[in-house]
């Protein structure tokens, strides 16, 4: 999975009709969440993981990581159906 500055993407196997991918914090190496899909609106999304360090803050930069995977993992579901 890809990397970034200041964010790493693990996905996990197992999963057989969506993707599940672990979002690590390189600076303090904790899980911060998991980008997976939510059926409710048929969309992969970021679910943050509550009190993984003291205070939970995302720059620009990491959101704009995380985003833009999203939109890639979107977009591959679409084309599949």
């Amino acid at each position: 999975m890809g990397k970034d500055k200041w964010l790493e993407f693990k996905e996990l196997k197992g999963k057989p009709k969506t993707r599940v991918i672990e979002v690590y914090s390189k600076c303090s190496e904790c899980v911060l969440g998991i980008i997976k899909w939510y059926p409710a609106w048929r969309h992969y999304c970021f679910f943050p993981k509550t009190q993984c360090i003291e205070m939970d803050v995302y720059s620009d930069r990491c959101l704009l990581s995380l985003s833009e995977l999203i939109t890639k993992l979107n977009k591959e579901h679409k084309k599949k159906t």
